[in-house]
């Protein structure tokens, strides 16, 4: 069974949000959608195991409820309509505020 590609994960700092996008599958007339389940520190290894992020047959999705400085991650299966699921594809992603005394223009005076 085909399984999703260009799966990422991005944190937006600004909405405090992991973003998540991928393509599905083309020229698979079985694709019923796709299921996302979150681990928090830990791979999830089937449809099953973690948190469900999503189900449905969209390209992206954001998951709002995530902790700064914890390691997520995601796994994206495919969705048959017999009922079969795909191997998993693998994202992960560490939210993190940015430093924000970090500012690449102090070394320069006004």
């Amino acid at each position: 069974m085909p399984t999703v590609t260009s799966f990422s994960a991005n944190y937006d700092e600004d909405n405090d949000q992991v973003d998540l996008i991928w393509t599905n599958p083309t020229n698979f007339s079985n694709f019923d959608g796709v299921r996302i389940m979150r681990g928090a520190g830990y791979i999830p290894t089937s449809p099953t195991d973690g948190t469900v992020i999503y189900i449905g047959g969209s390209n992206n999705t954001i998951d709002d409820d995530v902790d700064l400085d914890t390691r997520y991650y995601y796994a994206i299966f495919v969705h048959s309509t017999s009922g079969k699921y795909s191997s998993a594809v693998i994202t992960s992603v560490l939210p993190s505020a940015e430093d924000e005394d970090d500012d690449p223009f102090e070394q320069f005076p006004n």
